[in-house]
């Protein structure tokens, strides 16, 4: 499998309930948003994965963080996440994955490893 940051939003913006006026409004969020395209090489077998939450993370002076995605449903419509999906042999899937930004930061380095595979890959968030 092939792994690919596509995109990445430090501020992103959500739909919350303000109970003054009575609406949902867009707020920002203390997430970070990131972006990835997932591929299967050609001539792989069938790989299944749902929303991915095998993520690790070190900051800049080596300490890990794990447990670190969350699902955020009101952004669901800015910023869709995985949907669990069955990738054939030269299938390609995009989606969003939610962070709290308290625990991962511009900068620090971000290790996936999905489960039933062997690839991993390592991606240093964006400044």
């Amino acid at each position: 499998m092939t792994f690919t940051i596509t995109d990445v939003d430090t501020a992103p913006q959500c739909e919350q309930y303000d109970s003054v006026s009575g609406d949902y409004v867009l707020a920002k969020q203390d997430l970070i948003a990131i972006e990835f395209d997932v591929s299967a090489e050609a001539g792989s077998a069938p790989m299944s994965f749902g929303s991915p939450d095998w993520f690790r993370a070190k900051d800049p002076d080596g300490y890990v963080t794990d447990d670190l995605t969350i699902m955020a449903p009101s952004c669901d419509d800015t910023y869709p996440d995985f949907t669990d999906s069955k990738l054939m042999a030269g299938d390609k899937h995009r989606g969003w994955v939610m962070f709290q930004s308290k625990k991962i930061q511009p900068g620090d380095q971000l290790t996936i490893q999905w489960p039933y595979s062997t690839t991993t890959a390592v991606f240093t968030i964006p400044q």
